[in-house]
């Protein structure tokens, strides 16, 4: 072997050996890697395929079972809810029942039919609300996985609830924001819509939403808020009423009208976008200028039962919270806005009240509350002239003589049709009342008659002998 062959062979450079390693490191980190995806690709292909059927096994135990008996026991017709009732006066010219006062608690609601409901305002609220009410089975399973997407982002304000959904939170009172109500919610509303009608949820929902202002459904807001029923309103109308929806303390009219008019022309645009409004209807619409009228009566026309003039409230004569006839001076009592019961309101009040504490065996407070939101339509006797008359005359403490000591001298009356035996007006004291269910000395106090009985004693004495009158 020559002296040349003996050298020992070249060693690689540093950097190549320093490559080596890198990439020997790098391998095995990538084969843990891959071993480590691959065990937690199992471990989740496993823990999910026990979820599911764990979830499965939930829906199909509990869920499911308890939706249908949900949607068996809901009894839509049998539910309970606030409405307003009405007393009403016979208009003794026409023999009209004409509205003389509303009696409701926290809750004013006035019941409308679906065939009662503009399609206009249904279209508004479909539009807004649920665009393919009309096509899904309760559940808007699109708008369902966008939320869950954005809530998992982080997201939680994207609503996705149907009008399906928003009627039975409404009924249930139960808005907990969980997993948990959010699946039996989705559930009870696939099994509602088997039992109930596109229409009937509508309806329902249409008469249970808040509006702000009390106003419960949308008769009682057609009325605060336009001084009109709810056939009679105008798309955009229609639309300014469905923008308190979403947030009736920010998009009250009253409270913000900007805010109620910005989201209403969000909600027309998404109607004409819809195909619910023509080009000519939606430019209409927008431009539309809102008159609202703050209260029940300012553009309702009413009628004096006195006279027969007929005018909204702008034309009577307003005085201390009472609204006048301008042209015989008669009081009407279905425009005023006084929030103090008249005395013959508080007698038909309390007469109620009594009735219905008999006729169902409850309690006086209960009884109020039926009465408050029973949504009763209530017949009364009364005569708008000759209650004119007398509360003229008693209103007014100069009709009364003043007495030697500081105590204003009281009086009380009540007028009897002779022919019927009805009531017919009443005042239970002297001056101006000034609050509901008011003592009443006409039909509450009991006092002794006095020199008074002595004409009535001596006809029923004579009467009974036989001698007559």
């Amino acid at each position: 072997m020559t002296e040349q062959s003996r050298k020992p062979a070249k060693k690689p450079n540093i950097a190549w050996r320093i490559g080596r390693v890198a990439l020997d490191i790098l391998g095995k980190a990538l084969l843990c890697l891959m071993v480590a995806a691959v065990t937690l690709a199992i471990v989740a292909a496993i823990s999910g395929a026990i979820f599911f059927a764990k979830f499965t096994s939930y829906l199909k135990a509990d869920v499911i079972p308890k939706a249908y008996e949900y949607a068996d026991n809901l009894a839509l017709d049998d539910i309970s809810l606030a409405q307003t009732s009405i007393i009403y006066y016979r208009d003794a010219e026409t023999g009209e029942y004409r509205e003389l006062q509303q009696l409701y608690a926290s809750e004013h609601r006035i019941w409308v039919s679906y065939n009662d409901i503009p399609q206009t305002l249904v279209n508004a609220t479909i539009s807004i609300e649920d665009k393919r009410f009309t096509e899904h089975d309760g559940v808007d399973w699109i708008r369902t996985l966008s939320a869950v997407r954005n809530f998992v982002g982080g997201d939680s304000s994207y609503g996705a609830s149907t009008i399906t959904q928003q009627l039975i939170k409404n009924l249930s009172h139960n808005d907990d924001v969980t997993v948990n109500r959010k699946v039996q919610e989705i559930f009870r509303a696939m099994a509602v819509e088997e039992y109930y009608s596109k229409n009937e949820i509508m309806e329902w929902y249409l008469n249970t939403i808040y509006l702000g202002e009390g106003c419960y459904g949308v008769q009682s807001a057609a009325e605060v808020y336009f001084g009109k029923n709810v056939s009679e309103l105008s798309p955009a109308e229609c639309a300014s009423i469905i923008a308190i929806t979403n947030n009736p303390s920010l998009y009250d009219p009253y409270v913000n009208p900007e805010g109620n008019r910005n989201r209403q022309r969000i909600i027309l645009s998404e109607m004409h976008a819809q195909g619910y409004l023509t080009d000519a209807e939606y430019n209409a619409a927008k431009s539309e200028e809102m008159l609202f009228h703050n209260g029940r009566y300012d553009e309702k026309t009413y009628y004096c039962a006195a006279c027969g003039f007929e005018g909204p409230r702008s034309k009577y004569s307003r005085q201390d919270g009472a609204y006048f006839c301008p042209n015989c001076g008669t009081q009407n009592y279905a425009v005023d806005d006084n929030n103090a019961y008249s005395y013959f309101v508080d007698t038909i009040y309390r007469d109620v009240v009594n009735d219905l504490c008999e006729k169902y065996d409850i309690s006086e407070l209960a009884a109020v509350q039926k009465l408050l939101t029973g949504g009763y339509s209530i017949y009364a006797t009364i005569d708008p002239t000759a209650q004119e008359i007398i509360d003229r005359i008693y209103e007014n403490p100069d009709n009364v003589p003043d007495t030697v000591s500081t105590q204003q001298l009281q009086s009380a009356i009540v007028l009897i049709d002779n022919a019927t035996g009805d009531i017919i007006a009443m005042s239970g004291g002297v001056g101006e009342k000034d609050g509901s269910l008011s003592w009443n000395r006409a039909t509450q106090s009991k006092l002794p008659t006095g020199s008074s009985i002595k004409p009535i004693s001596v006809y029923a004495v004579r009467h009974h002998a036989g001698d007559g009158l």
